[in-house]
């Protein structure tokens, strides 16, 4: 049987708040949303994958973890971790990000498995490893216009081209 939240049950019955989406190699669909990630798998069923904090964004990676990017003001939150990471069966593995990320906006895996994290009152996109180290940025920390003014998201085109959404420029 479903549960309060739909658990089990068809992801049509469901009313979600949707504020990133993201999909496994599988064909599953993966929901951020408020203070949960739904998994909606290819039969149409919904799940609870993991919950806590306010789950803004969601990237999976290759090897099937679950990245959920944590939403916080960094004008009145204490510093935090701004990424937890699971496992594909939804056991947490780690939280990271606190000392790298001022204001999360969007988490997206690229192609070659890194993780590019969206800072966006940094103006940066710092590029992760798949162990979580910081291994370089786009941008420069902290300096509008530098190339970006509050970038929101980052896309990948099949050539190796970097796509990135700077919706604050002037």
């Amino acid at each position: 049987g479903a549960s309060d939240l739909g658990d089990g049950g068809p992801a049509t019955s469901v009313r979600l708040a949707v504020y990133g989406v993201a999909v496994d190699g599988a064909g599953n669909l993966y929901i951020a949303g408020g203070d949960r990630i739904r998994k909606v798998s290819t039969s149409g069923i919904i799940t609870t994958v993991a919950g806590g904090g306010n789950a803004l964004g969601v990237a999976v990676d290759a090897a099937g973890q679950v990245h959920v990017l944590l939403r916080s003001d960094p004008l009145v939150d204490a510093p935090t971790p701004c990424v937890i990471t699971h496992d594909a069966r939804g056991n947490r593995v780690a939280a990271w990000g606190e000392d790298l990320i001022v204001d999360s906006h969007m988490i997206v895996p690229a192609p070659n498995d890194r993780l590019f994290v969206v800072d966006r009152d940094a103006h940066q996109i710092v590029i992760c490893a798949p162990n979580w180290q910081r291994l370089c940025s786009i941008g420069e920390r902290n300096r509008p216009l530098s190339p970006f003014n509050h970038p929101t998201d980052v896309a990948f085109c099949p050539a190796g081209t970097i796509y990135v959404s700077d919706g604050y420029a002037a």
